[in-house]
Formats: structure tokens, C-alpha cells, sequence
């Protein structure tokens, strides 16, 4: 597929054809590709790394016509008009290769939701679009500094704070798979003891449904892990910018989850926030108004699986928590 550094390079590269023709051409390509996995895999889950993440920063700055991925979105809307209804699409958020705090993980999800299904031009692929699931990332060599060009002055603690903090809240914020990424490693020969304990820690954590022999001849059935199952605990103050991504170890609340009443309450400290936002199993509710010390919120809805809190204050400031129950 070619990329389009501008609309109007398709006048040197293809003379004899509109730009709606090379883009229908690129659309059909997109349906036929979908066809053939699907013909072999019904069910299959299609996962594209920057399937919409780059195109959503490049037209901050430019229209989407000027920018280098106009024929992707042509592929894309064949992808989404041709697939079968079980076939699922996740967008591989690169961008989180960055993210230094809890709410950028968080908040893109919706973000990418909203630009993907914007930048579709029929009904069907705009509903299409708003399914699409985001797969979260995180970038071994970028956060250790593996390449000296990535290096931002971290001691090694801090490296390895950050590291677990977005492998954390990777699992935390995505709604279908996490990958984790390095070009600099051989995995073969070179596993650190300290990796293997912070991602099995985080597996343990955010573990999900897990097959296991029943006493009953060799029937499966689904166990949830609950290594994180706590009724209470805490929220901490995270850094307002990139020099220092990671939280801080300052306590911001306390909050208690009541299973019974389907009640989660959050007691702030002395700093109240402008915006609490609460993702239960990823679906958002966000209170922006009249927060007082003490903030009680019901989620009648929610059974098992994970809760995030998120505090905004004043000066990009934020604080978080996670609740695996």
C-alpha cells in the first residue's frame, strides 16, 4: 500500500486516475484483505499497530488530506465494511510507548474510539469504528533507555518505577491485549530477574478467565485470579510532567469498595479534585462538579473485574489507583 505524503502527489504517481478512484481502489484492497483472513478464520481478531494513532496526531497540525496515511483510511473502511460481525479489530495504541501517566493510558482509549470512528465517511464503518478495541503498549527500550538516544537522565529505580507503572496501568486501561515492545534485547539469552518479577506480578494481578482441571474428570472451568482482591486501599499523587513519570508515593485518598451495596467511597485528603473519574471494567463515570471530601458512587453494574479511580486537580496534577475484584 502507498502512503500519501500529500492529495496531491497521486497526480505524479498515478496521472491517469482521481484521488476518489486510487482510494476506492485502496478500499477494495482493504475488503479483500479481511475476506481472506476471515474465510480461514471466522472469529479471528485483527490487530494493526498505529491504526489510527498517528493519523489522530498528524491532523492536529494539518487536514487529514496532507497528512502521510490518507490511503490507510481508505484500507481501513474497506476492512471495517467487508468483516464478519465476530471478527474483532484492535488498534495498536503506539503512542502509550510515552505515556507517563495514568490518565493518558486511560483517556485514549475513548480518543481513539472518537478519531477513528470520525475520520470514517459511512454510516456503517463510523458505527464499525466505535467497536474497535485498543491494545495498550509498552516500550522496553524507550523506558530503560536501551538506546542511548531514549536516555532522559533516570537513575535505575526510576526506570524501573516507570516501567512498572505503565505496564500496570497498560493492563489496567486496555480492553483487549497488551504488547511489549524492544528492538535492542535478545530474549533467547538476556531476561532480567527484576522484568520477569514485575511482570509476573502484574500478570498475577490482571489475570482474567483461566482454564483448570476440576476434580471431576478433565472438565474446564473458568477460574478468576484475585491477587489484588482487596476491599480497600489507596491513591497516589503522580508527577505533572515527563521529567519524573511516576507516582510519588504521596497518599491523595483512601477509598473502600462495598460489594454488597455496590458502593465505592473515596475520602480525599487535603486536596480536593476538579474531576473524578471512575472506570468500572473500562466503561467511564466521571463527577466534575461539588466533589467534597468524602465522594460516594454507586455502580450497580459492576460484579467482578477492575476499577480504576482518577483524580484531576489544578495544574495538570492527577492521582490513581487500581482495584482488581
Amino acid at each position: 500500500m502507498i502512503l500519501c505524503e500529500t492529495h496531491e502527489l497521486h497526480k505524479t504517481q498515478y496521472p491517469d486516475q482521481s484521488l476518489e478512484e486510487i482510494q476506492s481502489i485502496i478500499k477494495n484492497r482493504g475488503s479483500q484483505f479481511i475476506r481472506a483472513l476471515q474465510q480461514y478464520k471466522p472469529n479471528l481478531s485483527f490487530l494493526s499497530i498505529w491504526l489510527s494513532g498517528l493519523i489522530a496526531e498528524e491532523k492536529k497540525t494539518k487536514p487529514v488530506l496532507n497528512t502521510r496515511h490518507l490511503l490507510l483510511l481508505s484500507f481501513i473502511e474497506g476492512i471495517l465494511e467487508a468483516k464478519n460481525k465476530q471478527v474483532t479489530v484492535i488498534d495498536g495504541n503506539e503512542t502509550a510507548y510515552w505515556y507517563y501517566k495514568p490518565s493518558q493510558f486511560l483517556e485514549s482509549i475513548a480518543l481513539l474510539k472518537k478519531t477513528s470512528a470520525g475520520l470514517m465517511r459511512s454510516k456503517k464503518t463510523k458505527a464499525a469504528a466505535l467497536n474497535i478495541l485498543t491494545g495498550q503498549t509498552v516500550y522496553y527500550d524507550g523506558i530503560m533507555a536501551r538506546n542511548p538516544l531514549f536516555d532522559q537522565g533516570f537513575d535505575n529505580t526510576q526506570k524501573w518505577n516507570w516501567l512498572t507503572e505503565n505496564i500496570n496501568y497498560a493492563m489496567a486501561s486496555s480492553n483487549s491485549v497488551v504488547w511489549f515492545y524492544s528492538e535492542r534485547n535478545n530474549w533467547w539469552e538476556n531476561v532480567n530477574d527484576t522484568l520477569l518479577q514485575v511482570l509476573q506480578a502484574s500478570k498475577n494481578a490482571f489475570a482474567g478467565p483461566r482454564a483448570v482441571n476440576t476434580k471431576k474428570g478433565n472438565s474446564l472451568k473458568p477460574v478468576l485470579f484475585k491477587s489484588l482482591a482487596f476491599n480497600e486501599g489507596k491513591g497516589y499523587f503522580y508527577m505533572d510532567d515527563s521529567k519524573n513519570p511516576m507516582k510519588t508515593g504521596e497518599v491523595a485518598f483512601s477509598y473502600k469498595w462495598d460489594g454488597i451495596h455496590k458502593t465505592l467511597s473515596i475520602q480525599f485528603g487535603k486536596n480536593i479534585p476538579v474531576t473524578v473519574m471512575v472506570f468500572a471494567n473500562n466503561i467511564p463515570s466521571t463527577i466534575n462538579a461539588n466533589i467534597q471530601s468524602t465522594l460516594k458512587i454507586k455502580l450497580s453494574k459492576f460484579k467482578k473485574g477492575k476499577i480504576i479511580i482518577l483524580a484531576k486537580y489544578a495544574a495538570n496534577l492527577e492521582a490513581s489507583a487500581i482495584h482488581v475484584y
